[in-house]
């Protein structure tokens, strides 16, 4: 005698219950995967530095929102968790989340780390620090990221209307009266 086929032997019914539960899970999944991008991707946001880098929040599952910074049509970090910021149109002095610091001063070079013995040379080289202020960038101050992205301080503060420029000292810290107008990319010489 032939062994019966065990699933042949099943009333129609659990057969076709047991199909659409296996639908119906396979849809949930899709479903809780769909939405969990849709979320994730809409917490990323992105500002473009005066010197041409990218300074973005990005979702990560280790941490709950990171800063990092980006050279223009690169998805790889130059450098990840940003928690400060000093600036110019040169150049881009921070501070992580894990206590390095890092000089980048321009978007073809590698970041200086603070502990290299380079570091000093390089940062004297973008006008970032002086002995009058820490921070010789657009603000006197290292700024949060986190203030830059959001969009609560402006990356080239408004230096000619003073409520503006009030507004931006009170939320981010003095702003430097030196600042040169942002270099045009398109005639600047090779």
């Amino acid at each position: 005698m032939s062994a019966r086929n065990t699933d042949s032997s099943r009333p129609i019914v659990e057969r076709i219950s047991d199909g659409l539960s296996i639908i119906v899970r396979t849809l949930f999944w899709l479903a809780l995967a769909f939405t969990t991008w849709v979320v994730l991707s809409s917490y990323t946001q992105s500002v473009e530095m005066p010197n041409g880098a990218i300074l973005a929040y990005r979702p990560d599952l280790t941490y709950e929102i990171r800063r990092d910074l980006f050279r223009p049509n690169e998805f790889r970090p130059v450098i990840r968790d940003i928690e400060q910021i000093c600036y110019n149109d040169r150049a881009i002095w921070v501070t992580t989340f894990e206590d390095k610091g890092y000089i980048w001063a321009s978007l073809e070079a590698d970041p200086v780390e603070t502990r290299s013995t380079r570091f000093n040379q390089v940062l004297a080289g973008t006008g970032l620090d002086t002995e009058k202020y820490y921070c010789n960038g657009y603000y006197r101050r290292f700024l949060g990221a986190g203030l830059l992205v959001s969009g609560d301080c402006p990356v080239i503060p408004n230096l000619h209307g003073k409520s503006l420029r009030g507004f931006a000292e009170s939320l981010c810290g003095p702003v430097s009266n030196s600042i040169a107008p942002p270099m045009d990319r398109a005639s600047a010489k090779p």
